[in-house]
This record gives structure tokens, sequence and C-alpha cells, in this order.
């Protein structure tokens, strides 16, 4: 609680550190991962971010979580073939298309910007 207290108050710097130690103390946990990725990509630390959702997917692979805000994470980057590629796995793992709206924009996105290379 206390990290997440300190993540809504934008004292991410603190806040990290209560994440990075629940994470080598309870590495399994998922919701440890999602805070420290939250509070890394707040940062924009975005490669940071991306391990931490990496790490979060790895735990519970059929949640959609992590693969959109790694896919958030990409674009960042401007990594828009990969962030398309998290966006596709999305669609396996939203059956409720709880990220449906937010996907297909960001798709498009990514489509106008992998356009622009090409040109």
């Amino acid at each position: 609680e206390l990290g997440y207290n300190l993540y809504k108050n934008k004292e991410y710097d603190h806040a990290e550190l209560i994440f990075r130690k629940l994470v080598v103390m309870l590495p399994l946990e998922k919701t440890h991962w999602q805070g420290l990725a939250s509070t890394i990509q707040m940062q924009r630390r975005f490669q940071d971010a991306l391990v931490a959702w990496s790490m979060f997917a790895f735990i519970d692979p059929k949640c959609p979580m992590p693969h959109f805000f790694a896919a958030e994470c990409l674009f960042e980057l401007d990594n828009y073939t990969d962030c398309m590629t998290a966006l596709n796995s999305l669609s396996d793992r939203d059956p409720d298309g709880q990220y449906n709206s937010k996907t297909q924009s960001m798709k498009e996105m990514c489509m106008l910007k992998l356009e622009e290379v090409h040109d």
C-alpha cells in the first residue's frame, strides 16, 4: 500500500524503491511488478519499464494489461513494429474487449508512423 500511495502522490522515485524491494521479496506477485513498471513508465524510462512489464506478462501470460502498457513503451521508444506485435497479441488476451478502443487507436498511430518511415 505504501508504494501505491507514493505512486498516487507522484513520488515516483520513492515508490520505485518500495516496489523494487517488493519484487525481490515476492518475485511472483504480479501487482508488485505492475507497480514497479507503472512507476518507471511514469518517469519516462520506457526501456526499463519494458523489463518490468515483461516480468508481469511472464507471471500472468493471459492478462492483457502488461502487453498494452509494453506497447505504449515501445511506441514511445519509436519501435512501431514491436509495438504492433504487442498490440496484436492483445486480441487473444482481451476477450472482454477492455483495451479494444485504446488498442485500435494506437495501431492507427503506429501505422501512420510506419508509413512515414517508409516514405
